[in-house]
């Protein structure tokens, strides 16, 4: 479960953040496999997830996956809003600033769009989702990652 406004004079409520399938159910299902419910504060602008990319790449690794289901599932339960960040290092050799330039705010926005289409397959309405890529600079010391935050 995780809080979330909405409940009476905007105290927060619980909602579920991961329901078993029946099958799921039956069988007890509480591993990271099939999670319990969590417990979080979830309140828009929240970051609800962090995805890892391996340098140079957009790929999403089987790792992050229920980092992205638990994304989608809190994004449905809410018909919630979701904006996708995406971020490259400054690493790499590149002839001339303008090249490395393209090249990060390329590698950003592949990073945000593959969180995007992940987010779509798992059933999250892709007219909720919006996506965007920051600068090097703006991702600090980790620039191999997409940031999932709720927007409503």
């Amino acid at each position: 479960m995780a809080l979330a406004g909405g409940g009476p004079f905007g105290q927060p409520t619980m909602v579920p953040l991961y329901q078993p399938t029946p099958a799921a159910a039956a069988a007890g299902a509480t591993s990271m496999a099939q999670p319990a419910r969590l417990a979080m504060t979830v309140l828009p602008g929240s970051r609800v997830a962090t995805i890892r990319f391996a340098d140079g790449s957009a790929r999403i690794s089987g790792d992050e996956r229920a980092s992205l289901e638990q994304a989608a599932q809190l994004a449905q339960s809410r018909n919630a809003r979701l904006k996708v960040v995406g971020y490259a290092s400054a690493g790499g050799r590149q002839a001339g600033l303008e090249r490395l330039k393209l090249a990060n705010f390329n590698m950003s926005m592949d990073r945000a769009e593959a969180v995007a289409r992940e987010l779509v397959r798992l059933g999250v309405n892709p007219a909720l989702i919006v996506v965007e890529a920051k600068p090097d600079a703006a991702a600090g010391a980790d620039g191999t990652k997409a940031e999932i935050y709720l927007e409503n």
